[in-house]
């Protein structure tokens, strides 16, 4: 298993992933990929095998079906603990998370636990956002930070994450409760009680280049509903 892991799970990204692996691998020599594949309907699974079979750097989970965000970094955490993996990086297959950003993430997970590329901190931002987007965006993100009490963390939220497997081995993946887009404030939350130090760098989130979103309303009200039930357990 390589130092540095990572995971880009993926519903339908056939379009997207075959650009954005090559770009992701570029960026540092020490990357490894997992593609974690839902048994994709537009074929994103044999696009993933292909892509590891030309590269060993490359790993696939392929799993029955849509089982959420959340088990789907789990899943990955598990297979990245079967080596010697330092950093574990989270990253959404649409290309809305650039991967020039990753050098500066890994320059920075050598002085803290957890990097979060923030869209909400100076120099950070969105493009091609309508404005009803962005404040239900910042809204959700507020009722987050007040959950979990984590008001110092700008963008809560935010997929595009490094950190620490040292951190992740102390709590254990199988501890994660969130299946879906809860896991991004959980995984906050569990680093903050463990005493890992956490830092935002600037990213500019760009809207999906190709594809679908997979978010809705349903998930947003669940999302807080797990986070309150986390919080509530501690």
């Amino acid at each position: 298993m390589p130092e540095i892991v990572v995971a880009i799970p993926c519903y339908n990204e056939r379009e997207n992933l075959p650009r954005l692996v090559p770009q992701v691998l570029a960026a540092d020599e020490r990357i490894g990929v997992i593609v974690i594949d839902d048994n994709s309907p537009d074929g994103t699974g044999e696009v993933a095998d292909r892509l590891a079979a030309e590269n060993p750097r490359v790993q696939v989970i392929h799993r029955a079906g849509k089982m959420g965000l959340g088990s789907a970094y789990r899943d990955a955490m598990q297979a990245a603990l079967q080596g010697d993996c330092r950093l574990f990086i989270t990253m959404d297959a649409d290309f809305s998370h650039d991967p020039r950003y990753l050098p500066l993430m890994i320059e920075k997970a050598g002085e803290y636990d957890a990097v979060i590329g923030s869209r909400y901190i100076a120099g950070g931002g969105v493009r091609h956002w309508t404005a009803g987007r962005t404040f239900c965006s910042r809204l959700g993100g507020l009722s987050v930070r007040a959950v979990l009490g984590l008001m110092s963390v700008k963008d809560p939220m935010g997929g595009f994450r490094c950190y620490s497997m040292r951190v992740i081995r102390e709590f254990g993946p199988n501890a994660i409760v969130s299946q879906g887009f809860a896991f991004q404030g959980e995984m906050l939350y569990r680093f903050r009680k463990a005493g890992a130090t956490m830092v935002e760098i600037p990213i500019v989130f760009e809207n999906r280049s190709a594809g679908v979103s997979k978010i809705n309303r349903g998930e947003a009200v669940g999302l807080l509903k797990t986070l309150l039930a986390l919080r509530l357990r501690h």
